[in-house]
């Protein structure tokens, strides 16, 4: 019989991929927002949804929304540099 030790290992080194969840890629969002943006952006753009690799995010304000179509392809960078991972390949912003 195996110990529990030799099947943990067994499993982190047979895992492929990293799995996140919503909560992890809003916390990573939130954080890179309030970087760049300060905490008026941090109030004002809020993290929607994540489909897989696009990442939805809202505002009332056409401002921050220019904000973030503009700042697109940064963003994509904090948010996969702070998580170690390609998870963001796309943002999208309504309203």
């Amino acid at each position: 019989m195996k110990s529990f030790q030799e099947v943990l290992e067994k499993r982190v080194h047979s895992a492929k991929a990293v799995i996140f969840d919503f909560y992890t890629i809003e916390k990573a969002t939130k954080a890179v927002l309030e970087d760049v943006f300060g905490k008026t952006g941090r109030r004002n753009v809020k993290v929607r949804k994540w489909n897989g690799s696009q990442l939805i995010l809202s505002s009332n304000k056409s401002l921050w929304r220019s904000e973030i179509v503009l700042n697109q392809q940064a963003l994509i960078l904090s948010i996969n540099k702070r998580l170690n991972s390609s998870v963001i390949e796309e943002i999208i912003i309504i309203q």
